[in-house]
Order: C-alpha cells, then structure tokens, then sequence
C-alpha cells in the first residue's frame, strides 16, 4: 500500500486532501485511480488507512477509512549534530539519518564548512528528502531538521548523555 504525508490541517471529519505535490505525484507518476487503498501519516504519530476518492493534478481527496496512534518504539531520543558537507553528502545524511530514527537534525557551520550556500532552500530540500525517507522506512513522526547553525552556539544538554565522535 502506497503511503503519502498528509498536513494535518487539512483533514476533516472523513475527508483528507493532500498537497499539490503528493497529488502531482499520484496523478503524474503512480497513475494511480479512484479506489485504490492508501497510507497516510500526519507528522504526529496518527496513520490513516483511506481510500482515493477524487483525483485531479493539484488536489486529490481521501476517504479515510480508520485512524490508529503508532506508538514509539525508540526509548532515547538520538539529536545528531553534523558539520555541513557537500550538497549530495548532506543529503545522504538527511535520509540515513531519518531511516535510522534520529529524533532531530542540527547542521553545523564549522571552520571548514565548504557548503555556505542559500541555507534556507538547503533546509527545504532536506525536509522534502526527510519526507521521503519517512514513507521508505514507514516512520510516522518525521526527523525535526533545524536551520545550521555556527558550532560555538551549541550547548550540550543538560538532561541527558552527550557523546561526541571526532
């Protein structure tokens, strides 16, 4: 069964409609039809198992047919801090990273950061391969990706072991 993210400001009683691009995506690229059983997951830990509904290129809507809270099965909370790397690199991180079930990402800018580009379109595109991966590996609460950060600004956390692998 085909599983897409879904904002969960727009479900409603019944009803989901996914984004612009999942519905490009199952329009353009799956071809898939009305009827055909999908997977939801909303960021928070819910999946909905529904079912297509009305497609169209920018707007497909889901009848969601039942609802279940996926509980956690990680019992520490992993926070990875990485120095950047070159764009293909870091992207790989980003998906081995949410694969794995690290809880949150923090890029770090060092002295030797080579990757000192538009920072803000480097985060989106992280969030959309962190997406990704989340559908790959069927994890329902998506890896939190902070904006980098310089390495002096981070402080090491006070409720919890802090390992650090130079």
């Amino acid at each position: 069964m085909r599983r897409f993210f879904i904002d969960p400001r727009s479900i409603t009683a019944d009803t989901a409609f996914l984004s612009k691009s999942e519905s490009q995506h199952i329009v353009s690229v799956l071809r898939m039809q009305p009827g055909e059983k999908v997977e939801l997951f909303d960021g928070t830990g819910t999946l909905y198992q529904g079912e297509l509904e009305t497609i169209s290129h920018d707007r497909v809507a889901v009848r969601l047919l039942s609802r279940d809270n996926e509980i956690q099965s990680c019992a520490a909370e992993v926070f990875l801090l990485q120095g950047l790397l070159k764009p293909k690199k870091m992207d790989l991180i980003v998906q081995k990273a949410t694969e794995l079930g690290v809880h949150a990402f923090q890029p770090l800018i060092t002295r030797y950061t080579e990757n000192r580009s538009n920072f803000m379109r480097q985060h989106d595109r992280w969030q959309r391969i962190m997406l990704e991966a989340c559908k790959q590996c069927k994890r329902s609460v998506p890896m939190q990706i902070f904006m980098p950060v310089e390495l002096a600004a981070v402080s090491s956390r006070p409720d919890g072991a802090n390992l650090i692998l130079w």
